[in-house]
């Protein structure tokens, strides 16, 4: 069985499957825990008081934390056993004679990171959920959806074939769109979880004809099946396969064109931003490519599009967070463009050091998201930065997490985001992507002037909000802790990559993705990459306390600057949306209804009636009850017939 690939060709190396009961039960556990929520908030729609806050927490939570213990003993397993992978096959769902689809469960060395990650995070923010949505009328609805979310996801990475990941894949975007628009009582709320499922079906139909072409080529689902006989697919097919599939992967990972329903996607609590951002959905993505590694290594030109369009995200999305007032939207479009940098790293062949920025991210968005959300409780919902300011001293633990997590943002040593950031602007180098490598410091420097504006604005300088601050309770403490510590230590996993050579997560990967051979020359290059773009960083800090760390920090004043209008008005993605497709089809939509459906379709309709009508008439004055009548009609009727009989039998006349 083939299990690995390198950057040049198929490797095959043998593994050891193991069966193991443990990953259904990864999966059931927050399946469980929905189920019972889901039951538990049905029974209680009519009642003015719904299920204890105290049990409904308790039961949500079991799940995510029973599902971490389980992966972390089985990840626990694989160290030190390159070879092994854990196998369940779970059930036959459609089987001939001559094909049998199975679904089942594979967790190796590459889900078995995600997965670990997405347990661990999801924990922490179902956790910190508890407080937050403390007192909402649907504190157990959203806790339903928030179990069944991380149930997609689960299924998404530990599924053994296309299929299951593909049940999972539409699941998380089921579940988006109820918790964008958990609060659907507010129409734009509403119409932002509709936005994320619209865009997101639009990549969806181009990932299931890439999974239906497959299959024809191949004739199997299974990952490995499909490796096993990937090389015997045409070049031109292969190239539309990998492009098709990466058309699913822009519009769950919001990569242009299909970008913009993640920025929008804020309206839902801030806890969910966190998971869709961190841990679960936007990195899908990233997943699918890596998983299917060995498809995107026999299409180089796929791949170079990856990189650029990756590139060309990560540099819009920080310009677009340079202008942008509200905590969560700069947030937002910072995982844009970290998202960007994770497709530079997977479409230059780097899939272990895309998968490591997909690891590290996940903690400091994770900690920079509950922070943000752990600002809006304090100050009554208020998410404008100019409106903050002077928080430090009285949300010490929010400011300590949201430092760190700036820093490692930021690309600042030895924080997390350094590591993996500069390991994928290595593999930008040494693949010869040497424009999307300058694409990539630039954004660098972007990203530390944004989100260092974004922590002086909240947290330093003098208060500019008159509100009282109401402090974190526990339940906020504790995961922002943890996640700050994660930020700060996670990185290490990369030693020494960022310097060229080796480290464990290409180590961890090797079984995966295949080894990876650093030239002769490594060292001192990067050392001197890592310069540049640590001094991009540097400079964008700096930019970013000269301008805002001040005590009479004011807005800027609205100006008709060219630069700043293109920047607000977010390249015009949007506008072209909304005046190219949306409404056009709202008004072929109006048309329909106030044109074609009562004039042509009802008036067809009353037309038709009518002429029945008429006709029944005429036909009635022949039904009038007189025997020797319709007798005459029946001779008549007959001596026309053997007339047109004779006629026919004469030579020369045909019909």
């Amino acid at each position: 069985m083939t299990t690995s690939s390198s950057h040049d060709a198929i490797l095959h190396t043998a593994v050891t499957l193991q069966d193991t009961p443990l990953l259904p039960a990864i999966l059931a556990a927050p399946l469980l825990g929905a189920v019972v929520l889901g039951l538990l908030t049905l029974l209680n729609t009519r009642k003015t008081q719904g299920p204890s806050e105290q049990w409904v927490t308790i039961i949500a939570c079991a799940g995510p934390v029973l599902a971490t213990l389980l992966s972390g003993a089985l990840f626990i397993q694989m160290l030190g056993q390159p070879d092994l992978v854990f196998h369940q096959t779970l059930f036959s769902w459609i089987k001939t004679s001559s094909f049998d689809l199975q679904l089942g469960l594979t967790l190796d060395r590459l889900s078995g990171l995600m997965v670990l990650m997405i347990t661990f995070i999801g924990s922490l923010i179902h956790v910190f959920s508890s407080a937050y949505m403390h007192g909402d009328r649907g504190f157990s609805r959203y806790f339903t959806y928030l179990n069944l979310f991380l149930f997609a996801m689960l299924m998404l990475i530990l599924s053994d074939n296309l299929v299951g990941l593909f049940m999972g894949w539409e699941g998380v975007g089921v579940c988006s769109f109820l918790l964008i628009g958990f609060w659907f009582n507010d129409p734009q709320k509403a119409a932002a979880g509709t936005k994320a499922f619209v865009v997101n079906r639009v990549g969806d139909f181009g990932f299931i004809l890439g999974i239906f072409l497959l299959f024809q080529a191949v004739g199997a689902f299974d990952f490995i099946h499909i490796q096993e006989k990937i090389a015997t697919i045409s070049p031109l097919q292969l190239n539309l396969i990998a492009l098709l599939l990466l058309i699913g992967a822009l519009g769950k990972s919001a990569q242009i064109p299909l970008h913009v329903w993640l920025p929008d996607a804020m309206a839902g609590p801030t806890p969910v931003s966190a998971l869709i951002h961190a841990a679960t959905m936007v990195t899908a993505g990233v997943y699918l490519i890596s998983r299917m590694h060995f498809l995107y290594d026999l299409t180089p030109v796929v791949g170079a599009l990856i990189v650029t369009i990756g590139g060309l995200t990560a540099l819009m999305a920080a310009s677009i967070a340079l202008v942008q007032d509200d905590i969560k939207k700069v947030l937002a479009y910072s995982t844009v463009s970290q998202l960007g940098y994770m497709f530079m790293g997977v479409g230059a062949g780097a899939y272990a050091a895309g998968i490591f920025h997909v690891f590290t991210h996940a903690f400091f968005k994770a900690a920079l998201f509950l922070g943000a959300g752990a600002v809006i409780h304090a100050l009554h919902h208020e998410q404008n930065l100019w409106k903050m300011g002077g928080l430090r001293p009285l949300l010490k633990v929010t400011a300590f997490a949201m430092g760190v997590s700036t820093l490692a943002i930021a690309g600042v040593p030895p924080f997390a985001g350094f590591f993996s950031k500069d390991e994928i602007l290595w593999a930008l180098w040494e693949n010869h992507y040497y424009f999307f490598w300058g694409v990539g410091v630039l954004t660098a420097g972007l990203t530390a002037f944004y989100m260092f504006r974004l922590y002086i604005l909240t947290f330093e300088g003098t208060r500019r909000s008159t509100v009282e601050v109401h402090a974190e309770p526990m339940a906020m403490k504790l995961p922002l802790i943890l996640l700050g510590i994660g930020a700060i230590s996670v990185g290490v996993l990369g030693l020494p990559g960022t310097l060229g050579l080796p480290n464990w997560i290409s180590h961890w990967m090797e079984p995966v993705f295949g080894a990876h051979h650093a030239p002769d020359n490594a060292f001192l290059l990067s050392l001197g990459l890592m310069v540049v773009s640590l001094s991009a960083a540097g400079l964008g800090i700096v930019m970013a306390f000269s301008q805002f760390y001040k005590a009479d920090v004011q807005p800027p004043a609205d100006n008709f600057n060219p630069v700043t209008l293109v920047l607000k008005a977010k390249y015009g993605f949007d506008l072209a949306y909304s005046y190219g497709i949306v409404k056009p089809l709202m008004m072929a939509a109006q048309l329909h209804k106030e044109v074609i459906e009562p004039m042509l379709i009802d008036g067809a309709i009353v037309i038709g009636s009518k002429v029945y009508y008429v006709l029944s008439l005429i036909v009635r004055t022949l039904q009038f009850g007189n025997v020797r009548a319709y007798g005459y009609y029946m001779l008549i009727g007959m001596i026309l017939l053997a007339c047109f009989y004779f006629l026919l039998r004469q030579p020369g006349v045909t019909l």
